[in-house]
């Protein structure tokens, strides 16, 4: 048993007493208020029994302070171990207890993971890695990140790169990781150690898209969710573009070839990929509005109607030179949906020309028949008609000149 006393010149604060039992009262705190006159504090822990008191850091923190957050929102408890249901044991040292995780700046727990049989628990800048260590401390807390965290712990999925990656933004990294949106409204990719953006690329308006990262909601972080469809090595993030307070858009990373594109009307509060019945994993959503909950990437349709698809490209070319634009050469496989193709040049409002892109054809040639200094190309499909895909697209030109 021990009592833990605190003195100032004028008073003397003491903790009722409390009972050790091989290591439970770590991380723990005494509250206690100076009187104003105050000029000195002395800390004093009376030992009752012949037991022996071990302490690796011992501190004075200003009251007020979130550590005496009458929410608790920096406290994580613990329960027995092999005991879901008990909280409050102290009859050995695999006893209940909590853990108060105090970061400067940093205050209340977000989310938790569990990667390669450790616990993380995230706050919105940081990251803190668990240890079990079956002696003292029972728990070994370390912060393995101190500028990377999220507001969003329905983002932090785990998912497989296989074996390791030969190059790009997440070169050496491979087998099990933890993807997940921070704080900053950047994707994170993190293997237990260190956090990789990833969303570099997608991260700022491009000119074309209004889907990027940066045009999250930031004041609506905590309803975004994530799914993962491992047959497809898609992660797919449900965000809230713009002023939306809830998701309307989703966003798939492929994490085998590196790859984003956005979906839109993803209308949706919450989702997961769940067994059918059947035996097949699919993937369920709830809306946002009615509370339907819906069955999605199933057929060709939006629940019978048109799905509207569609691909533009950047502006091409050089605000300087004037080009004869000949030809427009595109190589598709050979499918049942007939897609249009559309083009504008310069800064022009509206796509102009609408050819369609013949079903059955590998090289679909289009001749513009126009002169300007840009063009920019839209694909596009609003049919039921399975999904269309395009191999490439090739621009023949000739230069005229130089003006606008």
């Amino acid at each position: 048993n021990y009592l833990f006393v605190v003195t100032d010149n004028v008073n003397t604060y003491a903790s009722s007493v409390f009972v050790v039992v091989s290591t439970a009262w770590e991380y723990r705190y005494f509250q206690f208020t100076t009187v104003s006159s105050a000029t000195n504090v002395v800390v004093n822990l009376n030992v009752i029994t012949s037991n022996t008191f071990y302490a690796d850091s011992i501190a004075l923190i200003p009251s007020g302070t979130v550590a005496f957050s009458s929410d608790h929102s920096d406290r994580i408890h613990r329960s027995t171990q092999g005991l879901y249901n008990n909280w409050t044991s102290t009859t050995d040292f695999l006893s209940s207890g909590y853990n108060d995780i105090v970061t400067t700046g940093d205050v209340g727990l977000t989310g938790s993971f569990i990667l390669y049989d450790r616990m993380y628990v995230m706050k919105a800048w940081s990251i803190h890695r668990f240890s079990y260590t079956g002696s003292f401390p029972l728990v070994d807390i370390r912060q393995v990140k101190n500028t990377v965290g999220t507001k969003s712990p329905r983002s932090i999925k785990n998912v497989d790169l296989g074996s390791s990656q030969s190059g790009g933004v997440y070169a050496g990294a491979g087998g099990e990781v933890v993807i997940f949106l921070g704080s900053d409204r950047k994707l994170y990719l993190f293997d237990g150690l260190t956090a990789i953006c990833i969303s570099d690329e997608m991260q700022t308006n491009n000119g074309i898209s209004s889907v990027y990262f940066n045009n999250i909601n930031s004041s609506a972080l905590n309803t975004v969710f994530a799914i993962v469809h491992k047959d497809k090595n898609h992660y797919e993030l449900f965000v809230p573009i713009g002023n939306a307070t809830t998701p309307n858009y989703s966003i798939i990373f492929d994490y085998v070839i590196k790859a984003f594109f956005p979906w839109q009307n993803r209308n949706f509060s919450a989702g997961d990929i769940s067994d059918n019945g059947a035996g097949l994993r699919q993937e369920y959503a709830i809306t946002n509005t009615s509370g339907q909950i819906c069955l999605l990437n199933n057929g060709n349709s939006d629940n019978g109607s048109a799905i509207n698809s569609y691909w533009t490209s950047p502006r091409i070319g050089n605000s300087l030179k004037l080009n004869r634009i000949d030809e427009i050469i595109l190589d598709t496989p050979n499918q049942s949906a007939i897609p249009t193709i559309t083009w504008r040049a310069d800064y022009e409002a509206n796509f102009v020309t609408t050819k369609s892109i013949a079903s059955g054809n590998y090289n679909h040639v289009y001749a513009p028949g126009r002169i300007d200094n840009l063009i920019q190309f839209k694909i596009a499909d609003n049919t039921t008609t399975a999904a269309w895909k395009l191999w490439s697209i090739t621009l023949t030109e000739r230069l005229v000149g130089v003006g606008q």
